[in-house]
């Protein structure tokens, strides 16, 4: 499964320290994660990354998703930053 999310910081902010703190995000569900776009509308920058997460095991259910979900939004809020929902 692909979830994106996008990621809004200040224009001073650069992908760097967005990866850092992405890359620090545990979740036994994701496969992998990259970087989908930047887009700089001259008062933030949003980064939107992509997630594929999934289970060698099972096919993940609704709760599943909505737990990674809402355990990715909480991490980023917890750095300081903000993430469209």
């Amino acid at each position: 499964v692909d979830l994106d999310y996008t990621i809004i910081a200040s224009l001073d902010t650069n992908y760097k320290t967005i990866n850092d703190i992405v890359k620090e995000f545990t979740n036994k569900y994701i496969i992998s994660y990259k970087l989908k776009d930047i887009y700089n509308d001259g008062i933030n920058k949003k980064y939107t990354i992509s997630y594929t997460i999934g289970s060698n095991e099972k096919t993940l259910e609704q709760s599943e998703l909505n737990a990674f979900k809402n355990m990715f939004i909480n991490y980023i809020k917890s750095n300081n930053l903000e993430i469209v929902e």
